[in-house]
């Protein structure tokens, strides 16, 4: 099974506009494999229009931070971080809690 995708990925109106270019796409000359194949340019305008919705920005706290490595009692706060990024500890105090807002933009 083979799938060409071509175009644009638009999110809430906005659009990649002149960024989709003809990358020269071909397909792997192959009867053993199914293949999906996008362009560089197509590529680049679907992860510049998923940063831009909601589903990019992840705020991790310390629950969050123990179900994303599956465990159980990692501390997130600035004494555990400290033996990597002293200045929070050094400039917000011992054992404060930590949580990060992350926002991916301009792939």
């Amino acid at each position: 099974m083979d799938f060409y995708i071509t175009g644009d990925l638009g999110y809430r109106g906005s659009s990649c506009g002149d960024m989709i270019k003809n990358d020269g796409l071909n397909f792997y000359r192959s009867t053993e494999l199914s293949q999906l194949v996008i362009t560089e340019s197509e590529a680049n305008c679907i992860a510049n229009q998923f940063a831009k919705s909601d589903l990019a920005h992840y705020n991790v706290n310390e629950v969050r931070f123990n179900q994303m490595f599956m465990s159980e009692g990692m501390k997130l706060d600035t004494t555990s971080l400290s033996q990597h990024i002293k200045i929070f500890e050094e400039k917000v105090g011992a054992n404060q809690p930590m949580r990060f807002d992350v926002r991916f933009k301009d792939f």
